[in-house]
């Protein structure tokens, strides 16, 4: 009776309330500690409603005592020996830790306490689902997906609003990794859950906001708007505060990016109205989206007025506790852009630096207590971490002038790029400006390094006596422009009828070749390229995809036929790779040759025809057959690829199928086995160690990875094996064909052989293979690229 009563008066906003509520907690515990050694259930019970109901109504100021008080509440709880009760405990503290930001402690209590609650059924699913939200929040994106799936089986029968929690879940997730087609596949299992249910505001507004993130993950700008104005438009989610907030905010950056890319003003006058009533972060994203828009419009008045009531409300904010490090960023990128556009004088330019150099340091802070998981963090990839890194160069640039303007801004790059899952995994020391030219550079070749950014993007050209830089368009542009290229280039021009359009559709390609050769090397800094023998692309965004060998340049040759080039996924990567010691290895060549499939696999994909090798298999010239192994037929599985082998070189010729369901997609179709009978080779499954030099993998997408997981290369299989000790992997983002694959993989072989590095081997390769009538076409030659160390030889002249 008195613990309902004080619950009423605390319900009434009366102070008396809690007080009574202490007072029966004390006296209670007084009891229990005097009382005989059995502990009665019912007071027990008792006891813990009262602490449970203390502890949730305390406040903020109060976390510390609110977590102790409910771990004084679970045990109490489990005397009881009702398992619900202390389980409810366990995910209140969850909760409190989450604000605080204590995910990883969060994380542990409440995977303790669901082991500890077997029993506790109507509990569990809520607690699971939380967990799964925590995963996902520490990037530990697979163990959030496997939970959800496993909630879905567990709870199919619990009700509607526990499998729509689960789906949510996953619908975050994918959006996270920016998996477009696996967050549709579930908005629509979402939207049937939804269609059977009352007309629940929350719930549908939530699912309004992810429908709209989901249009902005694929730059569908007036979709998003469209879908937020319609659900803003509603009296349901007018009255659910914090998914009107996001929707308002969805509606004004989408605004804000289709003004950008169309070269408007602003938005439309009704966006225009006043944030008053809206949660101050929402205000705050308001103000930085519309002093973007002002800025770029140059509208210096209006862009400062909006830049300084943010930045008031951000402090402000900060005073309550509430500091979110993604406004001070946001506000940061808009200063820096705001004064090197109106107000460049040098000390203003070097304060502002400090301040991005802070916000630099307090995201690698950030990133730092998250643990490495498949594919790492998105630190690199994600576009307002870059956005610093670019204007941290853009202030460099304009307080010191060019190449030393750059080069006081590249430790700030290193820093970044130390981030990296990949280079973490590879434990390499500390990297400098000195290790790169030491590593990287030598007379006659350069490194280039491009950032894409927001607003326009970066590209400079490393080499051992000097740095250039040239500005490129931004993100938007540059990613649009490769998406047209790389559709054109990867279609097989088998697949087009006739001889006319098989002509035109090269025609189209070496266009855009060409003006992507001018775009992405512009200038002074193209000229020298075209002077250089070999090349390494370093990319921060979308151009790591980009088949940089295919460009054309000034004198109308491409790029991968006139020098030898590979690819690294950060520069602290390649000085990690180059340090790597020389060892002897017990074979020069394997060769895993897929020519058979599981039942399991050809149901999956009927489309996978039969690869025609000849018999017997041939070893490449230059290859001694004593050091050498052929796997064809029921010999090539994919258990033979999970053990370490120490060979020089692995080839892998075998079709490449895609696990959309997977967070890394790419798998390998080999011969089933006693202890395997799908046949799949996936991207958990490379060794952990393996003492093997080059991976060369002819397999259709080999280099297929998700699109948002860590740095670039790092969740696919190259990422794979250079963790698991590789120096070179060769890999294709697109699909290939087999006879043409099999002729450049075989002269790339020999070079290899005859002391040539990697990447001059497959330039041979390269130039050998386009002689061929049949194979002139940049499809059959320029879909392979070298991956890692590419500029050291494998086998030095014998």
């Amino acid at each position: 009776m008195r613990h309902a009563e004080a619950k009423e008066q605390f319900a009434r906003g009366d102070g008396q309330g809690r007080e009574a509520l202490e007072d029966l907690v004390f006296e209670m515990q007084d009891q229990l500690d005097s009382g005989s050694d059995e502990l009665r259930p019912e007071q027990a019970f008792l006891l813990f409603l009262a602490m449970h109901d203390l502890a949730a109504w305390s406040t903020e100021e109060e976390v510390d005592a609110r977590l102790e008080m409910l771990d004084q509440a679970w045990e109490y709880g489990i005397l009881t020996n009702n398992h619900a009760p202390p389980l409810r405990c366990r995910y209140f503290q969850a909760q409190l830790l989450v604000a605080e930001g204590r995910l990883g402690e969060a994380r542990d209590r409440l995977q303790l306490a669901i082991v500890e609650s077997p029993e506790a059924r109507v509990e569990l699913p809520y607690a699971r689902a939380l967990l799964a939200a925590i995963h996902r929040r520490l990037g530990e994106f697979r163990e959030s997906l496997q939970l959800a799936d496993q909630l879905e089986r567990e709870i199919s029968d619990s009700g509607q609003l526990a499998i729509l929690g689960v789906l949510g879940t996953r619908i975050q997730t994918w959006l996270d990794l920016g998996l477009a087609e696996q967050a549709r596949r579930t908005l629509v299992l979402e939207a049937r859950a939804l269609e059977s249910l009352p007309a629940d505001h929350s719930l549908r507004a939530a699912h309004a906001v992810r429908q709209a993130n989901l249009r902005l993950l694929r730059a569908d700008y007036p979709g998003a708007i469209h879908i937020a104005s319609a659900a803003l438009a509603k009296d349901a989610t007018r009255n659910h505060v914090e998914a009107h907030a996001e929707l308002q905010l969805i509606r004004s950056t989408a605004f804000a990016y289709q003004a950008l890319v169309n070269r408007t003003s602003r938005p439309p006058a009704s966006e225009e109205s006043s944030a008053d009533g809206l949660p101050p972060r929402v205000a705050i994203a308001l103000d930085l989206t519309r002093a973007e828009l002002a800025i770029s419009a140059g509208d210096r008045q209006r862009s400062r007025t909006l830049l300084d009531r943010a930045a008031q409300d951000i402090q402000e904010r900060i005073r309550h506790r509430e500091p979110r490090l993604r406004e001070r960023l946001q506000l940061a990128i808009q200063d820096a852009r705001w004064i090197r556009r109106w107000d460049s004088e040098p000390r203003r330019l070097g304060e502002h630096l400090a301040v991005l150099r802070r916000c630099q340091r307090d995201l690698i802070h950030s990133w730092q207590g998250i643990p490495d998981i498949v594919g790492g963090v998105a630190f690199l990839r994600h576009s307002l971490r870059r956005a610093v890194l670019g204007e941290i160069l853009h202030l460099e640039m304009a307080k010191a002038g060019g190449s030393q303007g750059v080069r006081a801004a590249l430790p700030d790059l290193l820093a970044a790029m130390e981030q990296s899952s990949l280079h973490r995994a590879l434990q390499p020391a500390p990297v400098t400006i000195e290790d790169v030219n030491t590593s990287l550079l030598a007379p006659g070749r350069g490194v280039l390094l491009t950032l894409l950014g927001p607003h326009d993007s970066h590209v400079v050209l490393l080499e051992p006596d000097r740095i250039r830089h040239a500005l490129l368009p931004g993100e938007d542009e540059v990613t649009d422009l490769v998406k047209e290229y790389l559709a054109i280039l990867t279609r097989p021009p088998f697949s087009l009828s006739t001889d006319m359009a098989r002509r035109q559709r090269l025609e189209d390609e070496r266009l855009f070749a060409a003006h992507l050769g001018n775009l992405l090397l512009p200038g002074e800094l193209g000229e020298r390229v075209d002077q250089l023998d070999s090349l390494t692309f370093v990319s921060f965004g979308w151009l790591e995809r980009l088949p940089m060998e295919c460009l054309i340049r000034g004198d109308g040759e491409r790029l991968g036929l006139t020098k030898s080039v590979s690819y690294l996924p950060s520069l602290t990567v390649g000085v990690a790779l180059a340090r790597r010691m020389r060892e002897s290895r017990d074979l020069d060549y394997v060769l895993n040759a897929g020519s058979q499939w599981s039942d399991s696999v050809r149901e999956r994909w009927p489309e996978l025809e039969a690869l025609p090798f000849s018999s017997p298999l041939p070893v490449p010239s230059g290859m001694k057959a004593d050091r050498s192994r052929l796997l064809a037929g029921s010999q090539a599985t994919a258990d033979q690829l999970r053990r370490p082998l120490s060979t020089r070189i692995l080839h892998v010729l075998a079709h490449g199928v895609e696990l959309v369901e997977e967070i890394a997609p790419m798998a390998i179709a080999l011969a089933p086995s006693d202890s395997d009978a799908e046949g799949l080779f996936r991207v958990s499954d490379v060794p952990e160690q393996s003492p093997t030099d080059l991976v060369l993998l002819a397999c259709c997408g080999s280099g297929r990875e998700p699109a948002r997981m860590g740095d670039p290369g790092a969740a696919g299989m190259a990422g794979a094996w250079l963790r698991s000790g590789a120096r070179v992997i060769v890999q294709s983002r697109g699909n290939l064909e087999f006879y043409g694959t099999r002729a450049l993989c075989h002269a790339f072989l020999e070079s290899v052989a005859e002391g040539a590095t990697p990447a001059e081997a497959m330039r041979v390769a390269r130039k050998r293979l386009r002689e061929e009538s049949r194979f002139d076409d940049p499809y059959y030659y320029g879909l392979l690229q070298v991956v890692g160390d590419g500029h050291r030889e494998l086998f030095p002249s014998r």
